[in-house]
């Protein structure tokens, strides 16, 4: 029995980059002129499948995105007291991460959420 896991152990683990490198990832930055934005919402659509990967960024404004397709995305980037920012055609490579620093810039006074784009609504909304 124990011979039979340690084989299946050692296949798994020969497959296991095989798998891995299949994906890529989208990292990066979300920061203003003040500096890094906790809690930025991103998300990354595959333009072909429609396949939507998501993420928050961190207190440092870090993001990163793992397991994502090999694909053209579109990218996403919402948060509070923000403009939205959309950043089509970002390339993803396989056994790559992908850069995407992104600099939001303030929400005006007039500027509501119901005047944003509507594909973006759903972002803003979870």
């Amino acid at each position: 029995m124990r011979w039979i896991l340690a084989a299946s152990a050692v296949l798994l683990m020969g497959t296991l980059p095989e798998i891995v490198s299949l994906n890529g990832s989208i990292e990066g930055a979300i920061s203003d002129d003040k500096g890094p934005i906790a809690a930025a919402r991103i998300e990354a659509r595959n333009q072909t499948t429609g396949a939507a990967y998501r993420a928050i960024s961190n207190q440092s404004g870090r993001y990163t995105i793992e397991g994502v397709r090999k694909g053209r995305y579109t990218l996403w980037v919402v948060a509070q007291g923000y403009n939205p920012v959309e950043i089509p055609n970002l390339a993803v490579e396989t056994g790559r991460a992908t850069r995407c620093d992104v600099k939001l810039r303030k929400t005006t006074p007039m500027r509501t959420a119901m005047s944003r784009p509507t594909h973006i609504l759903p972002l803003l909304l979870q």
